[in-house]
């Protein structure tokens, strides 16, 4: 395409490149703005930066963008995009999912600002990424991307929903994948951790033509992890902690839902066995072990890190092929696919039921304890195996573009489809309901237990039945379930638009931008039928079933440089949902060229995260749980609100849906900053921001209704609770008795989060070498939650900045040297020490501060190939644990890596 420029763009443009000289050299401060001069034509060649439409020269833009080139990355030591992103200082809370024994194993997030993982807008080569049915279709996962198919990732630390719609709260990660390769290249990387489990191995191949007028490139990417088991981590694995190894309350990682004998007549638990040993029924029992606040208890527990895992084995293919082409000087065609495909194998503890009734009496034998008909069981069934989920997870992606221009008028038009699918089938769960029922029946006659559902003794058809009591007797396999899961998120989407230059300011023309977009949005959730009825252990989530939406919007971009130094630029959305309403979302920023080296900047805006799919539409899920009826208890005339407890229970049945009443979460943003060269040699960027959210979509539950309820009545509104909560109340039978409560989620409560980013750059260029080092710094002032009270008022709540899992100083520090084919870098993450917000005692639960480095060595080869060496964690820096009443818990795994220190072997072949 030909290239167009401007005498006063090019001008301005000089005192960029300035500042860009040196930012481009830096690793971890290359801008997106960076400036591209035709050097046939001396012309400027404009280039849209994340954050805005506008195609614009700026090196330093009215809003913070930071870039993670290739080189950098490999230089931070990391092999995915996950970890890239999730050790970054932008990343203050850590990130999400990749943990074993829950529904996200497979998924990884991004959660800019310590903000929720629906605050973060992911986009692929500027285009919406494909949303995760895993994750309620709210949020994109970057654990299925091929690290080696990215050319760049930009990180925008600001409010953007002017400009992209939803989710853009507290920022943007665009990652460029690449599009300009010519040759072949094959790598290959092997990690190995110290201990046990964590090992990697990825295979890489990208190859690429490029010709006058077109460019194609075909990446492969394979990836192997390795599990990690509980029992491979030291501080996971089940120990005693303190006191008397005896007594329960003394272990970490036993649990009692095992194989336990509850007496009907007075509770007591005991062994089934006569002498009370446990070694019987499996190397994962433990006992028998006492309870020092129960005497009498004798509990043969169960270990159960020796089956579930930490992090599963996860195995991730990905093909990336697109194609460029230039069909006249005006206009360009693009092309590009994506797949990617993740299997992980989730292994978690044996299920367990407890609280099952005897329904007959057993008899004492020589190593077993009678049971009496009402006493009941705590029961682990080993014997079924741990309880395995298998996941598969696919990914297609098919962008297709065309970008022109026309006189002065510049145009795109762009189709996105994307499909996330997730198939998971878990076997070994157990139907709780057909447990009672499956317990051998004891026959005199025979004097035998016998199966009671499977022998017909009439017939003298006799089929042994199940003693729960006997190590050797194994459960029918007819109690036996699944627990499976088809998910499916799709999304389809054009959108375009035209840039333009108006009238002529003193700093320029004004440049405007105008555009619209539709997009039809698909989720599927749905599981097995006894899963989603509630009748399988073990299992969690129910079905959102089937639902759509579609989304028409109109944006509008304009910048203006009102003088050579001084631009303002304004932007506007309107989004129309075809569920919940429209939104109407205005930015304003500004930038100002204080003197050559110096660039201030500043922004406002509003924005919003849409309710999702499943937040709208879950499906009735009804479940029994003890509920206080607070209104029961105010009618008798109890003063709740003066601290009167309540003690009216009722086992009744909660039904937990979707709420259509639901509006968007609100966000109002701003951040003030600044770039300054210091030298030719030295720079520093600093940026203060704020984020304030209203309207948060929140969990209501059943507890929440009552005391509601009751706390209206006892303030004389004539409101009920779901006029209040809309989607919320409570039933009862002819004789007002509780039967049932409808919870869902709501729109209660407001945030308010206030930071300051700092990154400092360095370079020297000397006789022994090109040495660099950039220091990133995010400080979080303040984090604070308004929930409503127990008088219904909405209160300001703690300030959790520091709290733990949050640090509120977090640094990264990368340093490199370079000569010839030579090179050394490293990369620090240091957390600060975490306090908990909300323990108010003398000596409140904390975590030290704690920091880790990668080193890693490159050598340029001569046959166009290069051997790196990395060591991961390189000084074997352990975890901070937290400790609970002296007892040493997991760690905050959103933050700290879990393997320890490793090594990494990659060699890299170009042809």
């Amino acid at each position: 395409m030909k290239t167009k420029g401007f005498e006063s763009n090019f001008k301005k443009s000089l005192v960029a490149l300035a500042l860009g000289s040196l930012l481009s050299t830096v690793p971890g401060a290359v801008l997106a703005e960076d400036v591209v001069v035709d050097a046939a034509t001396q012309q400027v060649e404009r280039i849209e930066i994340t954050g805005s439409r506008i195609k614009r020269v700026d090196t330093v833009g009215a809003s913070p963008v930071t870039v993670f080139d290739a080189v950098h990355i490999e230089k931070l030591g990391f092999s995915t995009v996950a970890e890239v992103l999730q050790f970054s200082t932008f990343n203050a809370e850590g990130s999400g999912g990749n943990r074993a024994n829950n529904t996200w194993s497979s998924q990884q997030t991004i959660e800019l600002r310590g903000q929720s993982l629906f605050h973060t807008l992911v986009l692929l080569d500027g285009q919406p990424m494909a949303k995760s049915p895993i994750l309620d279709g709210g949020a994109s996962s970057i654990n299925d991307l091929p690290l080696a198919a990215v050319e760049r990732i930009e990180v925008l630390t600001d409010g953007a929903s002017a400009v992209y719609g939803s989710d853009a709260i507290a920022g943007v990660v665009n990652i460029i994948l690449k599009k300009d390769f010519d040759g072949i290249q094959v790598k290959g990387t092997t990690e190995r951790a110290e201990i046990s489990g964590g090992d990697r191995n990825t295979f890489s191949l990208v190859t690429g033509t490029r010709g006058e007028r077109s460019s194609s490139i075909f990446v492969y990417e394979h990836d192997e992890r390795s599990a990690i088991g509980l029992a491979d981590i030291d501080y996971a694995k089940a120990r005693v902690v303190n006191g008397d190894p005896g007594d329960i309350n003394s272990w970490f990682g036993l649990s009692t839902s095992s194989r336990v004998i509850v007496d009907g007549s007075n509770y007591d638990w005991k062994s089934p066995q006569r002498d009370g040993q446990c070694d019987s029924f499996g190397k994962q029992y433990v006992g028998p072990l006492g309870d020092s606040e129960y005497p009498n208890d004798v509990i043969c527990a169960y270990d159960y890190t020796q089956d579930a895992e930490y992090r599963p084995h996860t195995v991730r293919d990905n093909i990336m092929a697109s194609f460029q082409y230039e069909l006249t000087d005006e206009l360009e065609f693009y092309v590009r696919g994506y797949w990617a495909h993740m299997n992980s194998t989730d292994v978690s503890a044996a299920a367990s039921v407890r609280g099952v009734t005897f329904e007959n009496d057993l008899p004492e034998t020589d190593s077993l304890i009678a049971v009496n008909a009402g006493d009941s069981l705590r029961y682990r069934f080993t014997e079924f195996g741990p309880r395995t989920a298998e996941y598969n997870n696919d990914v297609q992606d098919l962008s297709l573009s065309l970008t022109g221009d026309y006189e002065d008028f510049d145009w795109d038009f762009n189709y996105n489809f994307n499909r996330y699918t997730m198939r998971s089938f878990g076997s070994n769960y157990v139907q709780e309901g057909l447990v009672a029922g499956a317990i051998g029946v004891y026959n005199e006659e025979l004097d035998q237990i016998i199966d009671p559902n499977l022998s017909n003794v009439s017939q003298g058809e006799i089929v042994a039945g199940w003693d729960p009591r006997d190590a050797n007797s194994a459960a029918p396999d007819y109690i036996k379930a699944n627990f499976d899961r088809d998910l499916e998120m799709k999304q389809e989407s054009i959108s375009g638009g035209v840039g333009f230059e108006t009238f002529e300011l003193p700093g320029g023309a004004i440049g405007v931008y105008l555009g619209a977009s539709y997009r039809e949005v698909r989720l599927k959730n749905l599981v097995d039928a006894q899963s989603d009825a509630g009748n399988v252990v073990g299992g969690s989530g129910g079905s959102a079933g089937i639902s759509e939406r579609d989304i028409v919007a109109a944006f509008a971009e304009v910048g203006m440089p009102v003088t050579d130094e001084l631009e303002f630029n304004i932007a506007a959305r309107y989004d129309d949902y075809s569920d919940f309403g429209d939104t109407f979302n205005p930015q304003v920023s500004a930038r100002y060229q204080v003197m050559d080296d110096l660039v201030v900047r500043a922004s406002w805006g509003t924005g919003f995260r849409a309710p999702t799919l499943v937040d709208i539409n879950q499906l009735s899920a009804v479940g029994y749980a003890d509920v206080k009826d607070y209104v029961a208890c105010y009618n008798d005339g109890q003063d709740l609100l003066g601290g009167d407890e309540c003690n009216i229970s009722r086992n009744v049945a909660v039904d937990t849906s979707g709420n259509k009443e639901l509006t968007p979460e609100e966000s109002t943003t701003w951040n003030v900053g600044f770039a300054y060269n210091i030298t030719d040699d030295a720079y520093i960027k600093a940026d203060y921001w704020s984020i304030e959210l209203e309207e948060l979509i929140t969990e209501f539950d059943e507890h929440d209704v009552m005391w509601h309820s009751a706390r209206l009545l006892a303030q004389g509104s004539s409101a009920s609770v779901g006029d209040a909560f809309p989607g919320t109340g409570f039933e009862r039978d002819a004789q007002g008795r509780l039967i049932g409560v409808n919870s869902t989620k709501v729109n209660l409560g407001d945030s308010r989060r206030r930071g300051m980013d700092i990154e400092l750059g360095w370079k020297a260029a000397t006789e022994f070498g090109d040495f660099s080092a950039v220091v990133n710094w995010a400080h979080t002032f303040e984090t604070v939650f308004s929930e409503i009270n127990d008088q219904g008022v909405l209160e300001e709540g703690t300030d959790e900045a520091g709290d733990i899992g949050a640090p509120d100083d977090i640094v990264n520090l990368s340093l490199s040297w370079n000569m010839g084919d030579h090179t050394l870098s490293s990369y620090t993450v240091f957390y600060d020490k975490q306090v908990d917000a909300f323990d108010s005692g003398d000596n409140p639960n904390s975590l030290p501060s704690w920091a880790m480095t990668n080193f890693t060595y490159r050598l340029d080869l001569a046959w166009n190939a290069d051997v790196s060496i990395k060591v991961l964690n390189a000084f074997d820096r352990e975890v901070p644990l937290q400790k609970w009443e002296g007892d040493v818990t997991d760690s905050d795994y959103r933050l700290y890596p879990v393997r320890g220190r490793a090594l990494s072997l990659s060699y890299s072949q170009s042809f």
